[in-house]
């Protein structure tokens, strides 16, 4: 049977298909009126499930993933087809354009700094947010971001020595800003395929955040569809070793994608963050459903996301370009971006 994690139908809250698609409808579809028992597992549990049926076939898991309706009650759940195998590996990046010597010179003399985009959240929400942008000040005084030249520091293999140093600034930073007397924000920080998988990732993190006094809940993990080794199991491991910490996760790029749900579903989430373009209603409800928090990306364009489901945040360029520290500390002690 071909793997795939397409959402197979959604069920009402009476146990009415609402919605079958084309893999659904060779699963599921034998006679009108038969059934035949479907096990689904979904957080730890084994819970069995009885769907109108056409045609025989032989019983198979399924991850059972709760949906809500806009006013947050329980309106069904959607079947998704449950992974056997690892989804495709990401393409290789092409070769880089940097020099290992030039990237650990840059490393030594300071080049690379942060910088922090703030999420502009809903009225009502308390909780204040920005996520941690790396970037190179060239010796001619230009600026590259990360998209310019981290692949190249993944390809050296100095992606993860520098991802420390991020994580201990990033913790530093927000604890400066608490000591200014600034109400706490949570501070989001992207992590690579290696470090994610780096067997110090843990201790070096409660490390971080030990030695600057700053409480976990404060510091969020961003990780994204190549950051998945094999089947992804591994990875959850670590992410939930992290979250009883107290650091948060968070799933960027979500999209409506096989590795995309393959990561919502297996992986312990707190929210997900996408495109405003790749916004997707049943992609949100069973989000929803989950318990994340869902936060939109807006850089080049305004879209218009026509949906009853609305984000808790948005971010991006066209909402605020990112900041120095004391451009954002000014901001927020003016009021700025609070609920």
């Amino acid at each position: 049977m071909k793997d795939s994690s397409d959402i197979l139908m959604t069920v009402d809250r009476q146990g009415k298909i609402r919605h079958i698609g084309d893999l659904g409808m060779a699963l599921f579809m034998r006679q009108p009126g038969d059934y035949f028992p479907v096990i689904c597992r979904y957080d730890g549990q084994v819970q069995s499930l009885s769907l109108n049926a056409y045609r025989q076939h032989d019983t198979m898991e399924f991850w059972l993933a709760p949906m809500r309706d806009p006013a947050g009650d329980w309106d069904g759940f959607a079947v998704i087809q449950r992974h056997t195998q690892a989804p495709p590996e990401a393409t290789p990046s092409p070769t880089p354009a940097w020099t290992a010597a030039e990237l650990r010179s840059a490393m030594k003399r300071g080049a690379f700094f942060l910088v922090y985009q703030p999420e502009q959240r809903q009225k009502g929400q308390r909780n204040r947010a920005a996520e941690a942008l790396l970037r190179w000040r060239q010796g001619d005084g230009c600026i590259l971001s990360a998209g310019e030249f981290f692949p190249a520091l993944e390809h050296h293999g100095l992606d993860v020595e520098l991802g420390w140093w991020i994580i201990d600034e990033a913790c530093q930073q927000n604890r400066r800003w608490q000591m200014k007397g600034l109400r706490p924000l949570s501070i989001s920080v992207n992590l690579s395929p290696a470090q994610l998988a780096h067997p110090e990732l843990f201790d070096r993190t409660r490390e971080a955040l030990e030695f600057h006094g700053l409480p976990a809940h404060y510091l969020q993990f961003e990780v994204n569809a190549r950051c998945m080794h094999g089947d992804g199991y591994a990875d959850a491991m670590i992410l939930h070793r992290l979250k009883h910490l107290g650091v948060r996760i968070m799933l960027d790029d979500c999209d409506n994608s096989q590795r995309s749900w393959h990561q919502l579903l297996l992986w312990p989430i707190d929210a997900i963050k996408l495109r405003a373009e790749a916004w997707n209603d049943t992609l949100i409800s069973v989000a929803r459903g989950l318990g994340k928090a869902v936060i939109v990306q807006m850089h080049d364009h305004p879209v218009e996301i026509d949906s009853a489901y609305q984000a808790d945040a948005h971010q991006g360029d066209l909402i605020c370009r990112p900041l120095a520290a004391e451009q954002l500390a000014s901001i927020l002690d003016q009021g700025g971006w609070a609920a």
